[in-house]
């Protein structure tokens, strides 16, 4: 691991944890990519090390979150993002293993809060990232779609397409396009891989991921 940590600008992680509830609709998923600074469209590309869907649904599984910080020490990840909204507790074993600079967790919000003035992405001073889901999403996808990841052979993402081909767009009462998940359909892997690519753009500082409020 010390030779491919060194092909890469950064190495970063993304963790969706499990809300629990009705087995096959909702799981753990963990997200690890390779970071390349780029001077291109993207300003960074990214690759895929290492990724795993976990079955059980239970968020603090021990197996669970003790393999998550194994796999986060073997690629020796600069920064793991962890979901905020049903993994708190979870966060808090991964900020112990690694210390809070490492290790942080971020938080979705309606695109609603924007008419206070807040930005898109910013750290609220005190415990994790705020991030509007629709607008992260939005800039995943088109990064995708752009070419700037790399994923496995098709062969071994038919779970994680399944992930993300169950989201859709829709509209809110008050007219503002938002993501939705299929009922009944996980999408755990897909906000894993959001968490990890924000990350990558804190890491790297990008533009809109350098934000903060007081």
């Amino acid at each position: 691991v010390p030779e491919i940590a060194k092909r890469f600008d950064a190495i970063v992680a993304g963790v969706d944890w499990s809300g629990g509830g009705a087995n096959g609709q909702s799981h753990t998923a963990l997200w690890i990519w390779g970071v390349h600074r780029s001077s291109g469209l993207h300003r960074m590309e990214l690759e895929t090390l290492y990724f795993k869907i976990y079955p059980e649904n239970n968020p603090m599984s021990s197996d669970i979150v003790a393999h998550i910080i194994k796999a986060c020490a073997h690629y020796q990840v600069n920064m793991v993002l962890g979901d905020a909204g049903g993994g708190a507790l979870a966060n808090n074993h991964l900020q112990q293993a690694f210390g809070t600079a490492r290790a942080r967790q971020v938080q979705y919000r309606a695109m609603a809060s924007s008419a206070a003035g807040r930005p898109s992405f910013y750290w609220n001073k005190n415990d994790r990232y705020m991030a509007e889901k629709t607008t992260m999403i939005d800039h995943f996808l088109i990064y995708v779609k752009n070419g700037g990841v790399r994923y496995p052979i098709s062969s071994q993402m038919s779970e994680t397409f399944r992930h993300m081909l169950s989201v859709y767009e829709d509209m809110s009462p008050n007219g503002q396009k938002i993501w939705k998940r299929t009922p009944g359909e996980p999408d755990d892997a897909l906000h894993a891989q959001v968490f990890g690519w924000i990350a990558a753009n804190v890491v790297l500082g990008n533009a809109m991921f350098t934000q903060e409020i007081a």
